[in-house]
C-alpha cells in the first residue's frame, strides 16, 4: 500500500496546485464533458451504483450524514423488512425534514447528532440553506459571512455499539462534508468486524485541505487498507472499500 499511499499524495498535491491556480473548476468542467460524450453521465453515478449493488436484502445499513435521505430511502428498499437502515443527522432543520420523508418506513431509525472519535458538544456551521447538504462540523473560512454555527452531539459509532443503541453495520455510506476521517476513526471497532464488510465515502479534498489536513484522504485509505478492505476509488472524490475475501 505504500506506492498507493504515495499515489495519492502525488495526485493530492497536484488538486492542491490546481485549485490554487483556479484550475480545479475547468477542468472539472472539461472531465464532465468527457463523461457525458462516452455516456458516463452523472458526477456520482459510478459511486451510486457500487452502493446499490453492494446493499443486500437483510443488512445493517449506517447513512452516516443522512441530510434529506436520498440515500436513507434507497437503502431502505433494497434492505428489504429485515434489514435495517441507521441514518445519522445532526442539523435539525434537515433531521425534521429527514422524518418526514422517511415517516412509514419501519427499518428505518433515525438518530438527531453527529458520528465522531470521541463524546463531545461541537459547533456546526450550517449554510444559509437550512436544507442544504454542506452543513459541516468543520468551518469554511471564505464563506463565515453565510453560515450559522450551532451546537451539536457528536458520538463514536463504537460507543453507540457498545451502548446497544444500534447494531454493528454491514454497510457504511460517509458524506460529512470534512469530517470523514474522525468518523472513520469512532468506528475502528465496528469496521474490524468481519460483519462489516463495505464502506463508502465522500472525501472533501477541498475542506480537509482549508482545516490544514490535507492528506487526510490517504490516512483514510491506508486505516482501511489496514482494516483489511480492498479500496478503490469510483471517481476523484469517492472511495468504495470492500472487505477482502
Amino acid at each position: 500500500m505504500l506506492i498507493a499511499d504515495m499515489t495519492l499524495r502525488v495526485k493530492t498535491e497536484g488538486r492542491a496546485l490546481a485549485r490554487k491556480l483556479g484550475l480545479l473548476s475547468p477542468l472539472a468542467r472539461v472531465k464532465g464533458l468527457v463523461d457525458r460524450l462516452a455516456g458516463r453521465d452523472g458526477y456520482e453515478r459510478a459511486f451510486d451504483d457500487a452502493l446499490r449493488a453492494e446493499v443486500r436484502s437483510g443488512d445493517v445499513i449506517w447513512d452516516v450524514g443522512a441530510n434529506l435521505g436520498l440515500y436513507t430511502r434507497m437503502f431502505s428498499e433494497a434492505a428489504g423488512p429485515s434489514g435495517l437502515v441507521c441514518g445519522f443527522e445532526p442539523v435539525s432543520s434537515c433531521f425534521e425534514e429527514l422524518k418526514r420523508r422517511c415517516e412509514g418506513r419501519s427499518n428505518v431509525r433515525l438518530f438527531g447528532l453527529a458520528l465522531g472519535d470521541r463524546e463531545a458538544e461541537l459547533p456546526m456551521w450550517v449554510a444559509t440553506d437550512p436544507l442544504g447538504a454542506t452543513h459541516s462540523l468543520v468551518a469554511r473560512t471564505e464563506s463565515l459571512t453565510n453560515q450559522t454555527k450551532i451546537d451539536v452531539r457528536v458520538a463514536p459509532g463504537d460507543a453507540l455499539i457498545t451502548a446497544e443503541c444500534v447494531p454493528t453495520p454491514n454497510v457504511i455510506k460517509v458524506d460529512v462534508e470534512g469530517f470523514e476521517e474522525e468518523v472513520l476513526l469512532g468506528l475502528q471497532n465496528a469496521i474490524s468486524r468481519p460483519e462489516c464488510r463495505a464502506v463508502f465515502v465522500e472525501v472533501h479534498f477541498a475542506v480537509l485541505e482549508g482545516r490544514g489536513t490535507r492528506h487526510a484522504p490517504a490516512r483514510i485509505q491506508r486505516f482501511l487498507s489496514d482494516k483489511g478492505f480492498r479500496v478503490r476509488w469510483t471517481d476523484s472524490s469517492h472511495l468504495a472499500a470492500r472487505r477482502a475475501s
